[in-house]
């Protein structure tokens, strides 16, 4: 099970490396996202399906991670 994931680059092979943090993170953000929207669904039915708006602002968060992860980037 180990070996899959870091042969797909979905794991960083150093876990001290920040760049492969910054993948992970930004990978499992749209899941989390759809995690949230669908608990804020389950606990409030009468938002309908106004809370799937959440996901749109995945590519600004994903901007903002990327960003993070390299402090050296102009700005």
């Amino acid at each position: 099970m180990g070996w899959q994931p870091r042969r797909h680059r979905l794991t960083p092979t150093d876990p001290e490396d920040a760049d492969g943090r910054a993948e992970i993170l930004s990978r499992a953000l749209l899941p989390a996202l759809s995690l949230v929207a669908f608990v804020v669904v389950l606990c409030a039915p009468r938002m309908y399906l106004w809370p799937m708006v959440l996901l749109l602002a995945e590519r600004p968060l994903r901007r903002v991670l990327a960003a993070a992860g390299h402090p050296s980037a102009p700005d």
